[in-house]
């Protein structure tokens, strides 16, 4: 069984994980369930609200749509995001979450994508754009179940194999990914989460 977070005050923080500030280039990656589909829930952050913000992974409404924010400052109010649309998610349903942030993209759609159960989905844009890396930030950490600082935003049931790499998976990893198969290199932080909850 993978770990079961209340949606009241369960999180797990994972320290600052440095080695993805200032990439140009990141992927990040999660399955999760969501117990009953509720707006404003965030399983995967690096975030303090306002005042430390680096990017933050969510579910963004009732309807299962996921959102996913790369700060272009520190003091980001999140506006810099993508919002699936339709309901990629289903409650109390499993499903593999991976996002894709590459710079090098001319639009925000080429630098920021999102593959739910090894599937593309389209994303709408705020008039913010995407920003050209991760940013530097000297006391956010890396958490899953909740943002940091002041909006908490809890995640509402269970986390499982989150992954953040410092590059880009190409379509073929995100494929590996979904399978099971963990690649190694350039993996900043990979945690199972299983077995304990």
């Amino acid at each position: 069984m993978a770990r079961l977070f209340d949606g009241t005050d369960d999180s797990i923080d994972f320290g600052r994980c440095s080695g993805i500030e200032g990439k140009a280039a990141a992927t990040f990656g999660a399955w999760i369930y969501q117990t009953a589909l509720t707006a404003d829930k965030a399983y995967l952050t690096k975030w303090d609200v306002a005042t430390q913000g680096c990017f933050f992974f969510q579910a963004d409404d009732a309807s299962g749509n996921l959102k996913g924010a790369i700060a272009n400052s520190i003091t980001s109010g999140g506006q810099q995001n993508g919002v699936t649309t339709g309901g990629v998610i289903a409650a109390a349903t499993w499903a593999h979450a991976v996002w894709v942030f590459n710079s090098a993209g001319a639009t925000n759609a080429d630098r920021l994508k999102c593959y739910v159960n090894n599937v593309a989905k389209t994303l709408s844009f705020l008039d913010q754009a995407i920003p050209t890396s991760v940013l530097t930030s000297a006391t956010a950490t890396v958490k899953a179940g909740r943002l940091g600082g002041t909006a908490t935003r809890y995640w509402n049931g269970r986390i499982a194999d989150l992954v953040i790499y410092d590059h880009a998976l190409t379509l073929g990893e995100i494929a590996a990914l979904y399978a099971g198969h963990v690649k190694r290199s350039g993996l900043v932080l990979y945690a199972p989460l299983w077995g304990i909850g």
